[in-house]
């Protein structure tokens, strides 16, 4: 997941959501795509 806004990511921690989420959340798409194939930078 990616990009998830302040008051959504809030929701999603009360409903506890990610201790049943198994992949990462980041801030930006770009991280979370450097963090998959990080010679993304190489193109």
């Amino acid at each position: 997941m990616s990009e998830i806004k302040g008051p959504v990511m809030d929701g999603l921690k009360k409903m506890e959501f990610f201790k049943h989420l198994t992949g990462k959340v980041y801030l930006s798409h770009y991280q979370a795509i450097l963090d998959i194939d990080p010679d993304t930078l190489n193109l």
